[in-house]
């Protein structure tokens, strides 16, 4: 894994896994994702693992203010493909 982070410029971090707060970012990510989980199940938290996929798929497609772009875009490249965007034809697909 060293070797393929150094091959694309990763800077690997290591964080210590019973220490929260040494990774500030990825807990700032859960609190938010946790928060909006509990707003969208608190009147049927039955379906807590249908509003899961919602809250994350809606997490990944919206920017983020320190990279100002979408987390899904930062992982795969380019903005995720909406339904709509296939059904209209827009010009992001065509490209």
């Amino acid at each position: 894994m060293t070797q393929y982070a150094q091959s694309r410029g990763i800077k690997l971090v290591a964080s210590t896994p019973c220490y929260a707060q040494a990774n500030g970012q990825v807990e700032a990510a859960n609190k938010l994702i946790i928060s909006l989980i509990k707003k969208c199940i608190s009147s049927k938290p039955r379906i807590w693992h249908e509003t899961l996929v919602q809250v994350l798929w809606d997490y990944k497609n919206s920017p983020i203010s320190a990279t100002k772009t979408t987390p899904y875009k930062l992982v795969y490249g380019h903005e995720a493909i909406l339904p709509i965007d296939i059904n209209l034809q827009s010009i992001h697909i065509k490209k």
